[in-house]
């Protein structure tokens, strides 16, 4: 499985928690339940298209003392659980009578729909199952249906389902479960099954069984993988806990043939209990060619474990997520301390090469990658993982605490955790001190401290960068020296872009004040605006709009009192532009207008029919000044038959 993630999209971009909190399990969960013991993604079980989660709470009651439960966790796009479905004794059709302490829900495995009837099946162990003697373990395969209830089961130990192994006291067979295909050719499924304790030659180094199945999930044969047996040399110490965890990691090494990831976490390497896990090549007929060992600097993974780390306490594939031919593996250490030496546990991406040998690894716990400050000493942190899809850039995974204590003491809790191109970046910014000052800022927070990455601004169309910035030792990136305008930021480290919002810098706020005088007649340019309230000294440009005719830009400049005079102007509507340094300001149009022309009028009638003696008197006027005086008039005459009886004269003047 192969996807395009760079190294920068293994920053933790969300996370929810599920706990005794979570609504739905509110009333489900108990102090002590231990859930998230187990984890594991199951697919789309309901069919609305989200992948949905089971999570093993081992403590649980239900039917007796510690018999253990496996909650179905149907979710939501937001990683919210919409609904459970319960599997217990006494719950979701299981209908198995179990014995207090099984402890069922120790392990979970997905499995496919292994007989093609339209049902997924999920193997469950039951680790401290003491049916055939004291916590010899045992599993069950459980067909599901969609909504989570238990279609049909199959149970496997000493004496069910056909398998034969020769168990013995504290072997906790089912340690973990992992589904292998066909390895061999041979039409039957096969199925890796670790018990951690299991004994070879009288030492208790643990086991990786490799049962083979029918279609009806009986087991036909089985071989092991341990010290000196199944191709394995005789390595492994007592008490390494071999088996504890076992992964499909697909075929590594490019021969034709699967290879595991096999988990010894108490392995004594590098200091007590560190942990350590095996790369184990394996040949056409499943048994081991070759292998690589991998702990604290040992085969490239140069990390500093404490003591009891338990490195390799659960492994789950993820696949080749950076599309650069290596494959990540999600490696748990559930004890692994933090930068604040709390034991919380942690969990590891390894990016192996073909040989096994770790080419880069990423660590997450609080603080670590992004992830939240959340955790508390023996949460167990990373004691079961699970690799649920890679959708919309984004890699989804899961993580358990089962000692958290949220909600109540040991109630436990998983995370969804997403990985991805979510830089998730804040901005704060500082305006200009002053109009055509350049001294604006915007500061970049919430970033990885210490870290280069690519900034680049569009300013009204003025590309700057990409500018190669690195992060304070608080995550942030200062931009500095800007003027006033519209920022479009592009921030992108390893790949991952965040575009925020267009920030706006805005210079101080441009107040003009304005007065204006009139012309003092009719036609004469004499009128005046007064724009005041600016910078002394200082000079502007001014341009004014006058019925279309557009007079500037004119550079002038203040005076003493910060004033400046349009003088000689017409009546007419002016709109002005004033600017400044990149500041402006456009007033309302301003209106100049001539003086009221008030003019009286008296007018004598002629004297007499056809004499032009009348007259009309204009007066209010200016003296000694020259007037246009137009005026017209019409004469009206009257005829009786054909001679002309009487002339009136009508004249009109204008």
């Amino acid at each position: 499985m192969s996807f395009e993630m760079s190294a920068q999209q293994f920053q933790v971009s969300n996370v929810k928690k599920i706990s005794k909190t979570t609504p739905v399990l509110q009333s489900a969960l108990q102090s002590s339940d231990y859930f998230g013991y187990a984890v594991e993604s199951i697919g789309d079980l309901n069919g609305d298209g989200i992948d949905d989660i089971a999570v093993g709470a081992i403590f649980d009651d239900d039917g007796g003392t510690n018999k253990g439960a496996v909650y179905i966790h149907f979710l939501d796009a937001n990683d919210d659980v919409i609904s459970i479905q319960k599997i217990s004794e006494s719950s979701g059709t299981f209908n198995q009578s179990l014995s207090a302490s099984d402890i069922f829900g120790s392990s979970l495995s997905f499995l496919g729909d292994l007989n093609n009837d339209g049902k997924i099946e999920l193997a469950v162990g039951s680790e401290y199952n003491s049916e055939t003697g004291f916590r010899h373990g045992a599993f069950y395969i459980l067909s599901l249906n969609s909504d989570g209830t238990v279609f049909s089961r199959k149970k496997i130990s000493e004496t069910s389902g056909g398998f034969t192994g020769n168990l013995t006291t504290w072997n906790v067979f089912s340690s973990d479960i992992e589904f292998l295909g066909d390895i061999n050719g041979d039409g039957l499924i096969e199925l890796a099954v670790g018990a951690r304790r299991d004994q070879v030659s009288g030492v208790e180094v643990g086991s990786v069984y490799i049962l083979s199945l029918n279609a009806l999930f009986d087991v036909v044969s089985h071989y092991r993988i341990s010290n000196g047996l199944g191709g394995f040399p005789n390595i492994l110490s007592d008490g390494d806990a071999f088996g504890g965890a076992v992964a499909n990691i697909g075929d590594l090494n490019g021969d034709g043939n699967i290879d595991l990831a096999i988990g010894a976490y108490r392995d004594n390497t590098s200091g007590a209990n560190k942990g350590t896990v095996y790369i184990a090549f394996l040949n056409s007929n499943g048994t081991v060619g070759s292998y690589t060992k991998i702990a604290q600097n040992v085969s490239g993974f140069n990390e500093n474990l404490n003591t009891s780390s338990f490195f390799g306490r659960s492994i789950d594939l993820i696949g080749d997520v950076d599309a650069n031919n290596t494959v990540e593996v999600m490696i748990g250490a559930s004890s692994k301390t933090d930068f604040n030496n709390i034991a919380t546990g942690a969990f590891y991406i390894l990016s192996l090469d073909t040989a096994g040998y770790v080419s880069d690894y990423k660590k997450y716990h609080n603080n670590s990658n992004s992830f939240p400050n959340d955790l508390s000493n023996d949460d167990s942190f990373g004691f079961s993982n699970s690799f649920i899809n890679y959708q919309n850039s984004s890699l989804k995974l899961m993580s358990s605490a089962f000692k958290d204590d949220t909600g109540g003491n040991l109630t436990g809790a998983v995370y969804i955790i997403n990985l991805g191109c979510d830089i998730a970046l804040n901005t704060a910014s500082t305006d200009p001190s002053s109009c055509g000052v350049a001294d604006g800022e915007i500061l970049i927070s919430s970033l990885t401290a210490n870290t280069a990455y690519e900034v680049s601004y569009d300013q009204g169309g003025t590309i700057t960068g990409p500018l190669t910035l690195t992060t304070s030792t608080t995550g942030e990136i200062l931009l500095s020296g800007l003027d006033a305008g519209n920022y479009q930021l592009t921030v992108s480290e390893g790949g991952c872009i965040d575009t925020p919002a267009v920030i706006t810098l805005t210079a101080p706020t441009f107040t003009v004040a304005y007065a204006f005088t009139d012309p003092s007649s009719c036609g004469v340019a004499d009128g005046e605006i007064l724009i005041s309230s600016l910078t002394a000294n200082t000079a502007y440009e001014v341009s004014y709009d006058q019925g279309g005719t557009i007079t500037g830009p004119l550079t002038l400049t203040t005076s003493a009192t910060g004033e400046i005079l349009l003088s000689g102007l017409d009546a007419g509507n002016y709109q002005l532009t004033v600017s400044e340094g990149g500041c402006v300001d456009t007033p309302a149009v301003i209106t100049l207008t001539d003086p009221t022309f008030t003019v009286a009028y008296a007018f004598t009638d002629p004297s007499s029919c056809g004499v032009a003696d009348g007259e009309i008197l204009i007066s209010s006027l200016t003296a000694n000044t020259a007037y246009e005086r137009p005026y017209f008039y019409s004469c009206l005459c009257f005829y009786r038959s054909k001679f002309l009886w009487s002339c009136r004269r009508r004249d009109s003047y204008i």
